[in-house]
């Protein structure tokens, strides 16, 4: 497509500045609000492609459904002469991968804080049933403040029952695709955010989990094996982060963050506690497994053999009648046997009785109180550490964590170091409102708090992405981590103007203020260059019809004298303005609208006459007009005549 291309008489387009795998990205400028975006055209080859083409108008409705600072917003979808676009709004910074790249790897208070802006934004997708199913970082733009932008819900479906990945061109990008997707089965809100793991683990490290030579093999790993941890990657990350990343990778998608609100609140955790784990040690107690019964068809004998005891087993089906003597000879041998076992047994235990090992309780929730009462009874030592932590769910003075984990087996005596609760942290709500909804955010997360979501709504008084209104307010005092709501404008409200012309004024009044508009100025004209207006009539309005404006705008209009009429005769004796000898003097008489004395002239007479001759003539005009008569190209008389 050409520059200069005026796109559906509005969008003028100006350069090529992408090109995707079904479509070409054009900057333009929208002509009606004077604004730059970003236009994504599909490419000519698949206009003719069913599936393109629904893949390609999926991305629009999905997109469009969705309002989020975080999410590129969608302005309008169409089509012309056979080109099929959707007008988005234009970001001017690199992918997110390209930000990977120059960086090598980003620190972990940088990726927390990415990873935290996407979430929101998924969260706002899954809260409308979307799933993006292509979270990659090649769809996440990075705006020149650093704000990341998800982007191409190409292939975003809606979340259903039986959401199921069948279409090949629905698997997404195979080094961040879920296990579940890479097989074909069902994806939710998990599958997202394994992707957002993926990501999160190249972010820290700087590579990805996974290559291969093609993406069947990169695909396959995806399905039998585990991510790494990112801590054997990168030892220095701490803990609570490393926590996040490995729970997010995780194959199965019931060990993952159930949705993305879980995740959010982890991040603001480990924001808070970088360095506290986030997640306890899988429990060790392993039962022992017990042997099988024997079959009743089997039994243990002892065999006639004369130089020592042997044990076999012997099927019931092939028992010989052994002879007395025999049997007699077994019992003796059974009686002996038994009794050096319990002779055995009996050793061991003595022997270990003087090395036992007793396996440690869960203390989690408990008071000191309680803790040392259990671990007494066990001969094990309570030992409180001098620095209590917050914690969301556990009440102050209660354990939050233990050194020694619940199931370990330790030595009498051993200490079982704790951390206590300081309970739920409580802070004071920043006042965000009149800040730009991304200083907003960032404020409320170093507050310890989460944006639930950003509600946009026209202001009369507040600009474009500026916050209006929060909920909860400023100053209130609220448990860390709780939900913020955030009320957005979107600037004034924009209406298009109506055609009023051809209405009487107080016909055009009560059309305007419908759309919120009002009449300021008015002039009155005679209607001229042919046109025809009665007497009362709006001619013309300034906004013309059709222009957008904002609520509250005023509109002047020009409205009709009413048609040009001839008046009675003019009769003036030019003697009674002109002293002296009779001469030739220049006459000009003009008739102008009563109080537009100033204005253009409606009707006027020019000629050259004896100062002694009396004239009359009749001029058009409307009303009340006035007349000025000159003499000589100097004002004479002025007059007022009735038509």
């Amino acid at each position: 497509m050409s520059s200069s291309k005026l796109l559906n008489n509005r969008y003028r387009i100006l350069a090529k500045i992408g090109v995707g795998g079904m479509a070409v990205i054009y900057k333009a400028q929208d002509t009606l609000l004077d604004r730059m975006v970003a236009i994504k055209v599909l490419k000519e080859e698949y206009v003719n492609n069913e599936q393109f083409l629904k893949k390609f108008k999926r991305e629009a409705q999905a997109a469009a459904r969705l309002t989020h600072s975080n999410i590129v917003n969608v302005y309008d979808v169409g089509e012309e002469e056979g080109l099929h676009y959707i007008v988005m709004e234009i970001i001017e910074g690199p992918t997110l991968k390209e930000y990977i790249e120059e960086r090598g790897c980003l620190t972990w208070k940088e990726t927390l804080a990415i990873v935290l802006q996407i979430a929101s934004a998924l969260d706002t997708a899954h809260r409308n049933n979307i799933i993006h199913r292509d979270i990659k970082p090649q769809n996440i733009l990075m705006t020149e403040n650093g704000i990341p932008k998800v982007t191409d819900f190409g292939i975003a479906k809606a979340v259903t029952s039986s959401t199921v990945t069948t279409d090949g061109d629905a698997m997404g990008s195979v080094h961040y695709i879920s296990p579940e997707q890479a097989r074909g089965g069902f994806v939710d809100e998990r599958s997202d955010l394994y992707s957002l793991g993926i990501m999160m683990y190249e972010m820290l490290t700087g590579i990805l989990p996974y290559v291969g030579e093609t993406v069947v093999s990169v695909a396959i790993q995806h399905i039998q094996s585990n991510v790494p941890k990112v801590q054997e990657v990168t030892p220095n990350i701490p803990q609570a982060v490393a926590d996040i990343a490995n729970r997010l990778t995780r194959r199965n998608p019931e060990e993952r963050y159930q949705n993305a609100t879980e995740l959010m609140n982890a991040i603001i955790k480990a924001k808070n506690n970088p360095y506290v784990s986030l997640e306890k040690e899988e429990k060790r107690n392993e039962k022992v497994p017990q042997p099988s019964a024997k079959p009743e068809e089997e039994r243990i004998v002892l065999t006639n053999e004369y130089d020592g005891v042997e044990i076999e087993v012997e099927k019931e089906e092939g028992k010989r009648e052994r002879g007395s003597f025999f049997k007699n000879l077994n019992k003796k041998y059974l009686a002996i046997g038994i009794a050096a076992v319990v002779l055995i047994a009996a050793v061991v235990v003595i022997l270990a009785m003087g090395d036992s090992k007793i396996t440690v309780p869960d203390l989690t929730n408990m008071t000191v109180e309680n803790a040392e009462r259990i671990l007494a009874r066990d001969e094990l030592v309570l030992k409180v550490l001098p620095e209590a932590e917050y914690h969301a769910t556990i009440e102050a003075g209660k354990i939050i964590s233990q050194d020694i984990e619940e199931g370990e087996t330790v030595k009498k005596n051993t200490e079982i170091s704790v951390v206590l609760s300081k309970g739920q942290q409580m802070v004071i709500v920043p006042d965000v409102t009149g800040e730009f909804e991304v200083n907003a955010r960032s404020k409320l997360e170093n507050a310890g708090l989460i944006v639930k979501e950003s509600i946009r709504e026209y202001h009369s008084e507040r600009a474009e992405n500026i916050v209006f209104r929060q909920d909860p307010q400023s100053d209130e005092e609220v448990a860390a981590g709780t939900e913020v709501t955030l009320y957005v404008s979107k600037g004034k409200e924009l209406v298009e103007v109506p055609n009023i012309t051809g209405m009487t004024r107080e016909e055009a009044a009560a059309k305007l203020n419908e759309y919120g508009l009002y009449i300021s100025e008015v002039t009155e004209e005679i209607p001229s260059g042919g046109q025809s207006y009665s007497k009362g009539q709006i001619m013309r309005q300034t906004p013309s019809s059709g222009t957008m404006v904002t609520k509250g705008t005023s509109v002047s209009v020009v409205i009709s004298l009413g048609e040009l009429v001839l008046s009675p005769p003019l009769t003036i004796r030019l003697s009674d303005y002109v002293v002296g000898p009779e001469r030739d003097v220049a006459v000009r008489i003009e008739i102008k609208s009563q109080g537009n004395e100033s204005g253009a002239s409606l009707d006027s007479y020019e000629g050259t006459h004896k100062s002694t001759d009396v004239i009359s003539s009749q001029f058009k005009g409307v009303g009340k007009c006035v007349y000025i008569l000159y003499i000589d190209r100097e004002e004479a008389a002025r007059g007022v005549l009735n038509f």
